[in-house]
C-alpha cells in the first residue's frame, strides 16, 4: 500500500482507539514512521477489510463509544 492509504488506515485506529494518537510531537512522528513502514509492504485492502472486521468485533469499544456519546451529550 502507498503512504496516503497507510495513512488512512492509521487515522480509522485512531478514531476509534483515542489511545491512538497520531500527534505530531517526536514521539507521534517516530510511531506514524513505525507504522508506514510496517503497512508499506501490505495489501490495502485486505488491511482495510481487517481493521474493519476487528473494530466491529470489539464489543468493548462499541460500549466505550456509547459511554463517551451519552456523556458528552450530558455536558452540552
Amino acid at each position: 500500500m502507498n503512504q496516503e492509504q497507510a495513512m488512512s488506515i492509521l487515522t480509522r485506529i485512531a478514531a476509534a482507539y483515542p489511545r491512538f494518537e497520531l500527534t505530531t510531537d517526536a514521539i507521534g512522528k517516530e510511531r506514524i514512521k513505525l507504522w508506514l513502514d510496517h503497512l508499506k509492504d501490505q495489501p490495502y485492502e485486505q488491511v482495510l477489510r481487517s481493521t474493519s472486521t476487528l473494530l466491529k468485533k470489539d464489543s468493548h469499544l462499541l460500549s466505550q463509544r456509547s459511554k463517551s456519546n451519552n456523556q458528552s451529550k450530558m455536558n452540552s
